[in-house]
């Protein structure tokens, strides 16, 4: 999620202490700092573009993240409210870390909880990176708090009912596109908020042969279908995600396609396709891989939002 709707949720979260919504309020210093800590790992930008996009929503977003992070913020803002208690800080600081971790969850990217342990990225994916009904739902709540119109639980209530609504959009889109495919052999729906629009899912129905991606309009219940990607089982495919570059995509997503593109000067060309996000009919992330006519690796591309874009990260 975006910075601004992080900021708001943890400012909302500490409207729970029932304190005066002031900029001299520890507890709300506590609590906002707490909802934008995580995403510190854009220090990993100067590591490259590469570095960031692998580590991010890493350990900053783990539970051992959720534990660290309030602490040092509680640190360090009792150097400035010496009157307010650790404890009391650690607490609004954690609320609001935990608001981040659970934003970042219900996105497509997800973050990976257990990490070092375990890298999977864990995700429930029901949100945008920017949702604007849910921004002003949530300012609507704190600013009628501020002014004595509503209660602090009015926040908790409309975040709630706001997700409850969202889940079931998306639980909404699956049923339909269960009608719209039944009897086409056994399948996997995958349902993705799409980039832009509110009121439009992003679907991917995975079977043996084929992926295909389209979209769904609520309530319009109209439906598109971008493109049918089909599987390679070539034996080069098999070889490239077992490699460095099939390891690291697997890693950098979990919903991606690979196919061979050409064959050049006894090279083979294999382009890898992160399917979460799509800007009209192109997806945004990509990366190619060059391997010999012995399959061994001899270069990689990596493609953030552009094949414009090029990194190398192989040969």
């Amino acid at each position: 999620m975006d910075p601004i709707t992080h900021v708001v949720v943890g400012i909302g979260l500490a409207t729970l202490s029932n304190t005066p919504l002031t900029v001299s309020n520890p507890l709300f210093w506590a609590a906002s700092l707490g909802s934008v800590a995580p995403d510190l790992d854009v220090v990993y930008r100067t590591r490259g573009e590469i570095s960031y996009l692998y580590q991010h929503r890493g350990a900053s977003h783990s539970l051992l993240g959720l534990i660290s992070l309030p602490a040092i913020i509680a640190f360090l803002l009792q150097i400035f409210y010496p009157h307010t208690g650790f404890q009391t800080l650690y607490f609004w600081a954690m609320a609001g870390t935990a608001s981040h971790i659970m934003l970042d969850f219900f996105n497509p990217h997800g973050v990976q909880l257990l990490w070092p342990i375990k890298k999977t990225r864990y995700h429930q994916s029901l949100l945008n990176g920017f949702d604007p009904i849910l921004i002003l739902v949530l300012l609507l709540s704190i600013c009628g708090y501020t002014y004595g119109m509503t209660q602090p639980l009015l926040f908790v209530g409309c975040l709630i009912v706001y997700m409850l609504f969202r889940w079931v959009m998306s639980k909404t889109v699956h049923r339909f596109l269960i009608r719209q495919f039944a009897g086409d052999g056994p399948k996997r729906y995958i349902i993705l908020p799409s980039i832009f629009s509110l009121w439009s899912w992003d679907f991917l129905i995975d079977n043996n042969d084929t992926i295909t991606a389209g979209e769904v309009r609520i309530p319009s219940g109209k439906m598109q279908i971008i493109t049918v990607l089909k599987k390679s089982h070539e034996k080069i495919v098999k070889i490239a995600l077992a490699n460095q570059i099939g390891k690291m995509f697997g890693d950098f997503t979990p919903y991606f396609h690979v196919s061979p593109k050409k064959k050049e000067s006894n090279e083979i060309y294999l382009e890898f396709i992160d399917l979460r996000y799509r800007i009209k009919n192109t997806f945004l992330h990509s990366a190619v891989a060059v391997f010999n006519e012995n399959a061994e690796l001899k270069k990689a591309f990596f493609y953030p939002f552009s094949k414009k874009r090029e990194i190398k990260i192989a040969g």
